[in-house]
């Protein structure tokens, strides 16, 4: 028969009186299920024939961790809603357990995806596409294409188990907005009093909204024009 402890000093005394008992099969291979609840343990194997003989103990050691991590926080650079250059997205994790350090397996790594539909198979099925890089405490990836999406970032500890998702929104927009019409009143060339400069103006659809129109005369001094938003219009 075969007999397993998790107690180191177990004698021979202790082996022949131990109730801890595999199923032996007959082609000599052996299995128990007494390995399971959450533990770092190391299992001393031993191997007792007819006459009483005893083996010396096998190790092995057992580690199963269920707790899932945390992505503790996610930031972007730079942190305006809107950027018209890259974006780079930076989390934290950790892996704990409340009641025993040694419980805790470790992250393995920090993926993120736009699908927040994933399931956890296909979350642990991400590549090193979705993979961020780990540097200085933080896991990062950055962004260049134009976008205008949500990230969905999970931590998975080195046991398998998938942290809740953390989301940030990001938005690139590297297309220039545009100044469609030019107004002036009176329209003639010349004249002795005001003149008004009125317009309109416009961004892509789902593009950054325009925020302000200047003017200026020499490309070195700015002035911010009366701007309307939410006609697109402009006057000074």
């Amino acid at each position: 028969y075969v007999v397993w402890s998790k107690d180191a000093t177990l004698d021979e005394a202790g082996v022949i009186a131990s109730t801890n008992r595999a199923t032996l099969n007959s082609d000599g291979t052996f299995s128990f299920n007494s390995v399971e609840g959450e533990q770092n343990s190391t299992y001393y194997i031993y191997a007792v024939d007819i006459a009483g003989n005893i083996s010396s103990a096998k190790e092995v050691q057992v580690q199963i961790d269920k707790t899932i991590p945390t992505v503790d926080s996610v930031v972007k650079e730079p942190g305006s809603v809107w950027t018209n250059g890259d974006v780079v997205i930076t989390a934290t994790a950790s892996d704990s357990n409340a009641t025993d350090a040694n419980l805790a397996s470790g992250i393995n790594r920090v993926v993120y995806t736009t699908d927040g539909t994933l399931t956890e198979s296909e979350i642990l099925a991400l590549g090193d596409s979705n993979k961020a890089t780990y540097k200085d405490g933080g896991y990062s990836f950055t962004l260049k294409d134009e976008q205008q999406v949500a990230y969905y970032i999970y931590a998975i500890d080195n046991a398998g188990n998938i942290s809740e998702a953390k989301t940030i929104e990001v938005k690139i927009n590297k297309d220039k907005p545009s100044v469609d019409t030019v107004k002036k009143n009176p329209e003639y060339d010349w004249h002795n009093g005001v003149v008004t400069i009125t317009g309109t103006v416009s961004s892509k659809a789902n593009a950054s909204p325009v925020v302000k129109v200047e003017y200026t005369t020499d490309n070195k001094i700015f002035n911010e024009a009366t701007f309307n938003a939410n006609e697109g219009t402009y006057e000074f």
